[in-house]
């Protein structure tokens, strides 16, 4: 029999809300300890660097030039707070690997190194325009320093392009251009070089002058600006060059947007080895914890909600979108490789508006969790730095792949209820079930043949497939036992004659049997007949409804088939409607479809029962408008007091984000292009205009308590869209899947209301 903890999953199929199942993770890492320890402490004094000046000149430590210093006062777990030049400076220490932020000729400029034996070496670059320049500088508590490090030699290094990537929330596209490309250092002096990297821009092939460090000791790291301000990680190692940035890009379909750049070069058509990758990115993050330390010394852990969704990969690049703070963002990233250590990390950066996020991140060694350490900067100017450890949502992992019918229980037409096993009906495999991509909430795969798409909100999946003269609803859940129920409510028309279906199926990985009960004991057994109290229409305007009885008759665990007295045209006819009911909250609720294809949502509660639904009218003065349906009937007909829903009359509402999955698998990010404005409302029921892009189109709406909050089920007039969810004070969720033919896409829409 199903467990009691699986059951109470069961029970809130209807829910419309999003459960994010973060599982916690633990990761070690070597902190830089409190302020008694930590060996970061104190003063800072700057005792030698190299690099090139914005004037182009090679540049060596003057012990007469004014000293900088970096003073830091607060450290504590892996965070440390201080200033530089006197600026409070907000930063991270891990693994003796240091990063801040500071201020230099009026551009925030990113400073990142190590703390080893006493010394603290940094690497910083900034300037545009060709007044650019890069610092390799060496800081010892008392402004002394004997260097006795090595450098690699990179005077005549030419190299040829051989592959170019931008990966951005659009995708990941090649670009080098057809010209010959490639990077060749014409000067180098020690620690620094000199030379020029070809760029295409527009039609033109277009040489920048580069500056640059290398990193000493290593084989070979590099960090180098080009003339146009945009800083550049390379690796360098048998003759092939792996080159990474992030900056707004200007080509092809990652134009403007927030974008990774992976360009490969090599010398006399060297072989190029697999290159390492950010595969393990893949997929949506949700942070278990955040701490940050303020300047008075103290940690605090967040509560605010924090996720990232990585979308679009290829090599060392990753692209797509996060939230932070009830902010929406896109985020880049690329693959390097810490040049003192040799750990493996992830240069990140997050864009929210127009404010970008600098930040620095590595993966445990299993993938399943990613520490990110960002520096954020309120409208004071003042410094954060903010460490949080995300773990991977694995229900993502958990649909992917092959379901199979192990059972299948249904009826249709309302008549007899019966039920099928694999082993006995090999007819069942045509209902099997293919997930082949999993992300935001969403799902893409087969089904019956079918491409299709759908959501998978924590444990609850839905897939909707609409064409003309069908459609089929599945709602669902995934339970941990490696077991998918999916509750179908179909409805066809076939040479005029229209049918409709429920079925339970109950999914495994091979098919075989499992041990589970489709009923639940704990789904009352509702009486057999109920009155009409009250029924009206709404478009705006309220049409009071005719049909006096909801019969049931017959109940089998939590399946039900009745008969509905409703007005088709200018004539009461009863209608069978057929479907599921559930105990949600302890309020018994359900979805059910008539004989004509509409769907019903049913509740019951304190003696009343209440029928809803978006649909087009089927009465004469309005037939084919959309309108919202309230039925409520009790055993006696009289009237009762209704549950209150929230009054969103006059409210306006817009498109915070949007994601969308087609049924090829590819995720489409978009925002800012769907309005909608709620004009009028009668209790439950709404109707209002809704703007995609510059098309309006009228929609009818009503609400609903599902057990666990409010639900909101809309009809678009125009393109006849059904859109599903919910309500949360000043912000919507909603899902709509559009299908026709071999096409179909599913989209979350995040909507907040307009003050």
């Amino acid at each position: 029999m199903i467990s009691e903890h699986e059951q109470k999953i069961a029970a809130v199929i209807i829910v419309a809300i999003i459960i994010i199942a973060a599982v916690a993770a633990v990761f070690y890492y070597e902190d830089s300890k409190s302020n008694e320890t930590s060996p970061l402490t104190g003063e800072w004094k700057l005792a030698d660097e190299h690099g090139v000046d914005s004037e182009g000149n090679f540049m060596s430590h003057n012990e007469t030039a004014e000293t900088a210093v970096i003073s830091i006062s607060s450290v504590k777990d892996d965070l440390f707070y201080g200033k530089y030049l006197n600026e409070e400076i907000a930063g991270a220490y891990i693994d003796g690997h240091v990063f801040f932020q500071a201020t230099v000729d009026r551009e925030k400029v990113n400073f990142e190194g190590h703390l080893n034996d006493g010394v603290l070496s940094l690497t910083y670059a900034h300037g545009t325009d060709k007044n650019t320049c890069i610092h390799y500088s060496i800081f010892t508590s008392n402004g002394k320093y004997e260097d006795k490090n090595k450098y690699a030699d990179l005077k005549d290094l030419d190299l040829s392009i051989s592959s170019g990537y931008i990966c951005s929330i659009s995708g990941a596209e090649e670009f080098i251009g057809d010209m010959k490309q490639g990077i060749k250092i014409t000067s180098h002096e020690e620690g620094a070089f000199i030379g020029v990297m070809d760029q295409v821009v527009g039609d033109d092939n277009v040489p920048l002058e580069i500056r640059g460090i290398i990193y000493p000791d290593t084989n070979t790291l590099c960090r180098f600006i080009d003339e146009n301000g945009h800083v550049w990680e390379m690796s360098l190692k048998d003759n092939v060059a792996i080159v990474n940035n992030i900056m707004i890009s200007d080509v092809g379909i990652n134009e403007d947007e927030l974008s990774a750049i992976e360009r490969i070069y090599v010398k006399n058509n060297s072989s190029i080895s697999a290159s390492l990758n950010l595969d393990k990115l893949a997929g949506d993050w949700y942070a278990d914890s955040t701490h940050t330390l303020s300047a008075d010394g103290k940690t605090s852990e967040e509560t605010v909600f924090h996720s990232l969704s990585f979308i679009n990969i290829y090599n060392s690049i990753a692209a797509g979108t996060s939230s932070h703070n009830g902010e929406n963002g896109s985020i880049v990233a690329y693959h390097f490789t810490d040049p003192d250590t040799g750990n493996q990390m992830i240069k990140v950066v997050s864009q929210y508006g127009d404010e970008l996020i600098t930040g620095y991140g590595w993966l445990s060694s299993d993938g399943n969790v990613f520490n990110l350490i960002e520096i954020h900067t309120d409208d004071k100017g003042k410094q954060t730095a903010e460490h949080s450890t995300f773990s991977k949502n694995t229900n993502n992992d958990k649909i992917l792949g092959d379901w199979k019918v192990a059972y299948a229980k249904g009826s249709s037409q309302g008549t007899e209820l019966k039920e099928y096993s694999r082993a006995g009906t090999p007819h069942l495999s045509t209902y099997d079930l293919t997930i082949d991509k999993s992300q935001l909430s969403l799902i893409s795969g087969t089904y019956r043949h079918m491409d299709i798409t759908g959501t998978l909100l924590g444990n609850l999946i839905t897939i909707e497939i609409r064409d003309e003269g069908s459609s089929e609803l599945l709602k669902g859940f995934l339970l941990e036992t490696d077991v998918l129920v999916l509750y179908s409510t179909a409805f066809k028309t076939v040479e005029n004659v229209d049918s409709i279906a429920t079925w339970c199926m109950v999914y495994t990985r091979s098919g075989g049997p499992v041990d589970y009960s489709m009923t639940y004991d704990e789904v009352p057994v509702l009486e057999n007949k109920w009155l009409l109290a009250n029924g009206e229409s709404y478009n705006g305007t309220s049409h009071n409804l005719s049909g006096s009885s909801f019969e049931i008759i017959m109940q089998d665990g939590n399946w039900i088939s009745c008969k509905m007295e409703q007005t088709v045209g200018s004539e009461v006819v009863n209608k069978t409607v057929i479907g599921f009911i559930f105990d949600a909250g302890g309020l018994t609720a359900g979805t059910m479809i008539d004989e004509n294809g509409n769907y019903w949502y049913i509740n019951v509660s304190d003696s009343a029962l209440l029928m809803h639904s978006a649909m087009q009218s089927e009465l004469a003065e309005i037939k084919g408008q959309p309108v919202a349906v309230e039925r409520v009937y009790t055993l006696d007909g009289k009237a009762v007091e209704l549950p209150q829903t929230p009054s969103l009359e006059n409210t306006s509402w817009d498109t915070a984000t949007m994601y969308s999955i087609l049924n090829n698998g590819k995720i489409i990010v978009a925002d800012g292009d769907f309005e909608m404005k709620i004009e009028s409302q009668k209790g439950s029921l709404l109707a209002g205009t809704e703007n995609v892009g510059d098309v309006p189109s009228k929609f009818a709406a009503c609400m609903f308590e599902n057990g666990y909050g409010i639900t909101i089920e809309k009809l678009q007039d125009s393109a006849g869209v059904f859109a599903h969810g919910s309500v949360y004070d000043k912000m919507m969720i909603f899902t709509c899947t559009i299908s026709f033919g071999d096409f179909s896409m599913t989209s979350i829409l995040y909507l907040e209301e307009e003050i």
